[in-house]
């Protein structure tokens, strides 16, 4: 017998509620971001040489790596901060970025792109980066988290950089959309691990947090539990049943 295909999965509808959600998200938190994205494009100036830019303005995008940008295609302005080191390999994760906005371009020649804006979440200033458009589908929110109890990762920086947080406060985690995270997934926070007895204890759930936004690489997570305080560095783990 010839297996049937199995159904294809009904088209989802982000709405306007959860759109709006997750750009509060990008645009106040932030959110980590690679040099390969960074090196799509730079706003270089303005039609008026405006300081700070509107909607509807034109501006122009100096391509960093040589790729013009597409006429048939939205992108995001983002504003990109410090880079980011992982608290336990020491390796660099990417920089902190915040999402300021969207454009769309209009013409394009070698190297510089005229681009109209769009949406303006935050100020947007000359200087501040163009990247691929922020998909809100990658951020369907889960009525329940699947997330193994064996995926496991680290709390890797504070959104405003605190060493020490707590419930409510939000957070970056080096796990991402490769590792199937989606919105809404849960992990437990451990604790310290400890000797008894000379023998290795299981370590102590000291919290729980949520994803509120998975990438690539990494997500955008709160605090939504914590019996102790947590620092970053902190181990994570799956908490689905």
């Amino acid at each position: 017998t010839v297996a049937e295909p199995e159904p294809e999965p009904e088209p989802f509808e982000v709405t306007e509620e959860v759109k709006q959600e997750m750009i509060l998200a990008m645009s106040t938190f932030g959110f980590i971001i690679d040099d390969a994205e960074i090196g799509l494009g730079t706003i270089t100036s303005t039609e008026e040489n405006r300081l700070l830019i509107g909607p509807g303005m034109k501006v122009y995008v100096e391509s960093e790596d040589g790729r013009p940008l597409r006429t048939d295609r939205r992108y995001s302005i983002v504003r990109v901060y410090d880079r980011i080191e992982h608290p336990v390999t020491g390796k660099p994760v990417g920089h902190l970025a915040k999402v300021l906005g969207d454009m769309d371009v209009v013409h394009f020649m070698r190297k510089l792109s005229t681009g109209i804006v769009g949406e303006v979440y935050k100020d947007i200033q000359i200087g501040d980066h163009v990247i691929e458009h922020l998909e809100y589908m990658t951020w369907i929110p889960v009525e329940e988290s699947t997330v193994s109890a064996e995926l496991t990762g680290y709390i890797v920086i504070h959104s405003e950089g605190k060493s020490v947080m707590g419930k409510g406060d939000v957070v970056f985690i080096d796990l991402g959309i490769e590792d199937g995270l989606r919105t809404g997934d849960t992990f437990d926070l451990l604790g310290k691990e400890k000797q008894v007895g000379g023998e290795e204890a299981p370590p102590e759930i000291i919290g729980q947090i949520q994803v509120i936004v998975p990438r690539p690489g990494s997500s955008v997570a709160k605090i939504t539990s914590s019996k102790k305080e947590i620092g970053v560095g902190t181990r994570i783990v799956g908490s689905a049943p």
